[in-house]
């Protein structure tokens, strides 16, 4: 059979070319196959990028990535969105197969997103090794070695990275894991620099030292390995001790190093010519010489020079190494004083810019960190011919009364959307024309706004990252204090709105007009719609019903009787509850709290979207067919809309027995001219397409209950255990041993007594 083979093999070599291996077979058989699915990647040469990609070496990975890009470019049409995501794609395929063996889920098909695939390997955290490799590049990046030989190692960190890294076995508080104060430290103008003696015991709290500097290179403190303070005489000592035990190392003399530095102090302090000198006073020298000769005086006659001069010698020597790694630390930070890590600055300053839209921020070292910030609302899409007759006739003079009431409206909409400013101006800026690249004759109201640092902001890298989460945070609240700005601005006559003007009349064709909203009224410059959606979802399962009947309430208990029943209540519901309240009525209420959670209520708000995503698509599909246009289709409502929608939770009726359930959906626009038209459309058509945004709502709760459910059924179950006949049986015969034991206890106790 073998000779068979080889030569059926030969003969395809000779005809055809190398045969192809199983994995390479498999690799080309998943690439035709993906290129005939996605027909449309593969023409755009996409499909063989990511093969080329697949980390896995036969395609393995294709199928899934390629479905994962099909996916994001029916939604994102822009050439850059659709390359970052393709690297996106690429690199989580890679860290997949990196990580495969440490995830739960070892089937890449089994992530049905980039982000779940990504989000379940960021839970993984790094390897050992991965966090051992980074911390160590990272530290050595961010330090500079002062001195290193044999007997020493010191370093100075200039990152809270490499502080943790190079102190990782003290206490020190510039080395912790968490609540790290290096950076406020170093701010504040302090710099440090760590020494290792290398010969000192693994466990004594003298192996390290913390030498803290102020800018102009003065020692200003020592510290020991266990953060204990102390005195630049006991690190010193601590240094002569070690090159001492270096010198003993592996010999008898091996951990009496404190002893002989005593022995040599005495010896100098009380020695004459007549004193004999201790063979291991000259052994000493000598090596010390060997390692730092160059550095030291003479070494005297070893053979001639009596013991005050060999001891002398010694007590100078031994100490000159401390004090030279010393005064190197002093001139390493004269040269390069201590202050806020501009790498950590920064790193602040870019994780603020790629999250803020609105709001920008900067810092800046003179002989102090400083920093700021600064928002500016612009109303752009409001020239100045679009303001009342007031505004236009006083806009260019600063101390105008229109000007003082704009800015005190816009300083309101702030205040409301919690963003707290320390100075706020009102100017009218020249209008830019994206189209033409030039300037404009028209005028725009600028609202520019200025924020300074808080009380509790010091002037330190953990103040600025404060400050840029505060200021990110009035950024996120931006869009709304500016809609509500419009509005104010709408209401008090001094933007011009001919939607405002005709709200009424807008309000009631809109009653007329929609046919499932069942409200339609005025507030505060806005049009509020409100209508009940009608679902039907899960009951809550027969088991919380049955459970009911066996626990009961407190005042009525179940089955279990009134001990267990109490028991079997804290065990599932926790012992804080009404004693009215049943089973039911706690799984009730927890299952509306779930239907209003936030999770569903994105997901709703993303089942809408798609919904008018796709109505968009076919409509633009429908025009490049020359087909006749429902005009209310020809854009897209619901991204050129300006309007907020969404469930009322308060209104929420759950039936528990029947699933049965209504909410009341409503949808706000405001008043002004440039959407009013898009809001109209959007709104009747969110009327015409009632029954699908129900079923969107629906599908959306029914899979977060029937998870949810299910978990709970478990859970309760588990707890349940507890109180089933057998649990019960053993119960009781454990209260009868323990009832026995303490009877047998009390009786011999009693006859203790009459005894």
């Amino acid at each position: 059979m073998p000779l068979y083979h080889d030569k059926w093999k030969n003969f395809l070599n000779e005809n055809y070319g190398p045969v192809l291996t199983e994995d390479q077979l498999l690799a080309e058989g998943r690439l035709e196959d993906t290129k005939e699915k996605y027909a449309e990647l593969d023409k755009r040469g996409v499909v063989d990028d990511l093969a080329g990609a697949d980390p896995s070496g036969n395609n393995a990975y294709l199928g899934w990535m390629a479905k994962r890009l099909n996916d994001y470019y029916k939604e994102f049409q822009q050439y850059q969105g659709r390359q970052d995501f393709t690297e996106r794609v690429k690199q989580s395929a890679k860290q997949f197969h990196q990580n495969k063996q440490r995830l739960e889920k070892k089937d890449i098909y089994q992530y049905k997103t980039v982000k779940e695939l990504l989000d379940a390997i960021g839970a993984l955290g790094q390897t050992r090794s991965q966090k051992r490799k980074f911390e160590k590049e990272s530290a050595m990046e961010g330090s500079e070695i002062i001195h290193e030989d044999e007997n020493f190692f010191a370093i100075r960190p200039f990152t809270a990275t490499a502080s943790c890294h190079y102190g990782r076995n003290s206490k020190w508080c510039i080395s912790a894991r968490g609540n790290n104060y290096f950076d406020s430290y170093t701010s504040d103008g302090k710099g440090f620099v760590m020494v290792r003696l290398n010969h000192m015991p693994e466990d004594s709290d003298k192996r390290e030292w913390a030498l803290v500097y102020d800018q102009g290179g003065e020692l200003e403190s020592v510290f020991d390995i266990e953060d204990t303070e102390t005195d630049e005489s006991d690190y010193q000592e601590a240094a002569v001790i070690n090159i001492i035990e270096g010198v003993f190392s592996g010999t008898k003399y091996e951990g009496k190093g404190a002893e002989v530095w005593e022995q040599i102090k005495v010896t100098e302090n009380t020695a004459d010519d007549e004193t004999r000198v201790p063979g291991i006073f000259k052994a000493i020298a000598k090596e010390v010489h060997e390692q730092y000769g160059d550095e030291l005086e003479d070494l005297p006659d070893l053979a001639e020079a009596g013991a005050y001069e060999i001891s002398e010698w010694l007590t100078t020597s031994l100490s000159h190494p401390g004090q030279t790694i010393q005064h190197e630390g002093a001139y390493n930070v004269e040269q390069d004083p201590p202050g806020p890590s501009v790498e950590a600055l920064n790193e602040i300053q870019n994780n603020f810019d790629s999250q803020a839209e609105h709001a920008t921020i900067g810092w800046d070292i003179d002989e102090n960190l400083s920093f700021w910030g600064n928002m500016s609302i612009e109303l752009d899409e409001h020239p100045l011919s679009q303001w009342s007759e007031k505004v236009q006739d006083e806009y260019d003079t600063w101390n105008g009364t229109a000007n003082k009431k704009i800015e005190e409206l816009a300083s309101e909409a702030l205040v409301q959307n919690d963003i707290y400013v320390d100075d706020i101006e009102v100017t009218w800026q020249a209008t830019w024309n994206r189209e033409t690249g030039s300037y404009v004759d028209e005028k725009h109201l600028e609202i520019q706004i200025r924020f300074d640092v808080d009380y509790d902001e010091d002037n330190n890298v953990s103040g600025f990252e404060s400050f840029a989460d505060r200021v990110l945070a009035y950024d996120q609240n931006y869009q709304a204090a500016k809609d509500d700005l419009l509005n104010s601005l709408v209401q008090n006559l001094l933007l011009k709105s001919e939607a405002y003007e005709q709200a009424a009349d807008i309000q009631q064709n809109l009653a007329r007009d929609l046919k499932n909203f069942d409200e339609v009224s005025l507030d505060e410059g806005e049009i509020n719609a409100y209508g009940d959606l009608h679902v039907q979802v899960q009951p809550l399962p027969k088991f919380f019903f049955e459970l009911g009947k066996k626990i009961g309430t407190v005042s009525k208990p179940g089955e279990l009787g009134p001990e267990l029943s109490a028991d079997a209540r804290e065990a599932l519901m926790g012992w804080a509850r009404p004693n009215t309240q049943s089973v039911i009525g706690f799984y009730h209420n927890k299952a509306k709290l779930e239907i209003g959670n936030r999770e569903v209520q994105a997901h709703f708000k993303s089942a809408v979207g798609k919904l008018f995503n796709e109505a968009h698509a076919a409509a633009e599909e429908l025009e490049k067919r020359q087909l006749k246009l429902d005009l209310k289709e020809a854009k897209n409502l619901y991204q050129e809309g300006d309007f907020s929608y969404g469930v009322l939770m308060k209104s929420l009726v759950y039936h528990p027995d029947s699933g049965k359930m209504t909410v009341h959906f409503y949808v706000e626009i405001p008043l002004r001219d440039e959407t009013i038209a898009t809001n109209i459309q959007f709104l009747k058509a969110i009327d015409r397409l009632w029954s699908t945004v129900e079923a969107a709502y629906e599908g959306v709760v029914r899979n977060h209950l029937e998870k949810i459910f299910a978990d709970w059924v478990a859970a309760a179950e588990e707890k349940m255990k507890a109180f089933t006949p057998e649990a019960r049986e053993r119960r009781a015969q454990d209260l009868e041993i323990v009832s026995s034991v303490m009877q047998e206890h009390f009786e011999g106790w009693r006859n203790f007594l009459v005894d």
